[in-house]
């Protein structure tokens, strides 16, 4: 409900709904490294960590979790060599 209620006051689909009537400010951390919070060497690095998951936490560009992406922990990785 969070990503709809987001999703409709960004885009501004329909004026007269309640869910669409916040303002949405979209501050990317380039910004903050423009600032001089944070710097570059920090979002690239993050940015090999997080993979693609990186823009939901860093560039302001999320996506509906339930139905659209898998996160990382949701996968066991091991050595399948031997079934081949």
């Amino acid at each position: 409900m969070i990503y709809k209620i987001y999703e409709m006051s960004k885009l501004k689909t329909d004026a007269n709904s309640e869910l669409s009537q916040f303002k949405i400010h979209e501050i990317p951390a380039t910004m903050a490294v423009d600032a001089g919070l944070i710097n570059q060497e920090f979002l690239d690095a993050e940015r090999e960590r997080l993979g693609p998951l990186y823009p939901m936490y860093y560039e302001c560009d999320f996506y509906n979790s339930s139905s659209t992406w898998y996160k990382p922990e949701y996968f066991q990785y091991g050595d399948y060599e031997e079934d081949m």
